[in-house]
This record gives C-alpha cells, structure tokens and sequence, in this order.
C-alpha cells in the first residue's frame, strides 16, 4: 500500500511552536540561574561554592580604644623607710591606769610630810598642768572631792601625781549656852567648821603652799532645843572655793 506523506495540519504546527518557545524560556531562566549563583560564589577573585550559613568575617575587626595603663618610671626610686627611727608611741591618758583609792592610799606619806619617791617631780617654774590628787581623813571629802577635780588635774597614777592637797576639817566654838530639861543638864555650842589645805610636792612631802578657809558662821542659839541637839553649825567650806585657790598652783 502506498503511503503519501500529508502536511501537518496547521494545528499541530502551532503547538510545537509553543512547546519549543517553552523550553527556550526555561534554558534561559536555568542560565541566569546558574550565573548569579556562580556571582555570588566568587570572592576576591576565586570561586567558592555559595553558603548559606552565617558568613564569617574575615577583614579585621575595629579596634576598641584602650586606656594606657599608669606607669610608675622605673628610674625614679622611692625614697626608702627609715630604718633607725623609732616610731613614737603615745601614752594612753583618757582613763586612770589606777583607781583614786589606790594612788590616795600610797600618797599617804607625802599628805604627812615624808615624800613618796615613785610620785613625779613637781616643778613650779614648768608649765601646764601639775597632776595632784585630794587627801583627807574625811572619806567623803576624799570621794567627793577628787571626783569634782577637772579630768586635766586628776592624777592618773602614783608615778603621774606631782602634788597633793590635805584637806582637814576643824570645828571651832564660838560661844554656848547651858540648857536644863527634864533629869538633863548640857551645853549648847555654836560650832562654825575651817577647813585648811596644805598643798604638799608628791615627790618630797615638802610644802609648797597653806591656807585656812573660814567656814560660815553658825545661826544664834535659840531658847530651847529638842532632845539631842548638840550644837549649832555653820555652813561648810565648798570644793569650789578651795579649787579657785588651787588653780594658781596646778595651772600654769
């Protein structure tokens, strides 16, 4: 049987067509494709395969300005510490070192005259404060009297105390009368009460200073008193009055 070639219908032409324009524009897409990934694959010259994770750096990084540290010039030496120097120590002086009782007890001697050798040297002509302490037969005027002493003038200790001040009481009668009761019969005084310090050197008992102070006269006796009264007094010598008159020697 003979077979006679017929033109492709006009149809058919023109899917071919298509099918052919299709695969151009595909080849096309796949070049660019192909030549931006091989773009994005050169770096400075040579190719290197793309990749997808973080790029790392690799020109260097800035640089983070620094404080130059502080030198101290190794040609200047320090000046060395003195070896040979003592380094002073200070006394301690805010709180006795011996209780008021004690250092009283062993001025004893000095209050009578005969000096104690472990007390300071007194020296009227150096000045500042002369440390002294109060002395008295009186355990009160002791106790009272050394404790209203200014905190500069108390003797700390017996080897401190350069002068001590006796203190004595002296009752002195003025007049009396004589009174009569019941299966009694007494005299009434009015008393008034001196009382003389002698500023006396710690060291060597000698004295250095004396005086009387006059105590306040004593009231007028009355016409009749109760059962037991033995006198009228008169009012006592204060601490003040003598600390005045001690100043002149403590202070100077």
């Amino acid at each position: 049987m003979n077979t006679i070639n017929q033109p492709t219908p006009p149809a058919g032409k023109s899917k071919t067509w298509i099918i052919l324009a299709l695969v151009g524009l595909f080849g096309c897409i796949c070049i660019v494709v192909v030549g931006v990934v091989l773009g994005l694959g050169i770096r400075s010259g040579k190719w290197a395969p793309p990749s997808f994770e973080n790029p790392v750096q690799t020109g260097e990084p800035a640089s983070i300005p620094t404080q130059a540290p502080l030198l101290i010039p190794t040609n200047t030496p320090l000046p060395p510490l003195p070896t040979d120097t003592p380094v002073p120590t200070l006394e301690p002086t805010a709180a006795p070192t011996q209780s008021i009782s004690t250092i009283v007890e062993a001025l004893r001697d000095a209050a009578e005259g005969r000096g104690v050798p472990e007390a300071a040297v007194y020296d009227p002509q150096k000045s500042g404060v002369h440390p002294l302490v109060i002395y008295s037969a009186s355990a009160e005027i002791v106790n009272e009297w050394n404790a209203e002493l200014p905190d500069a003038w108390r003797a700390q200790s017996i080897s401190l105390a350069e002068l001590v001040a006796v203190v004595t009481n002296t009752q002195v009668k003025l007049e009396n009368r004589h009174y009569f009761g019941k299966g009694i019969s007494l005299y009434i005084w009015r008393i008034r009460t001196d009382t003389e310090v002698i500023l006396r050197e710690a060291r060597t008992g000698d004295t250095v200073a004396a005086f009387t102070f006059q105590g306040g006269d004593p009231p007028a006796l009355k016409s009749h008193y109760p059962v037991g009264t033995t006198g009228e007094y008169g009012t006592l010598v204060s601490y003040e009055t003598v600390e005045l008159w001690l100043k002149s020697f403590v202070e100077k």
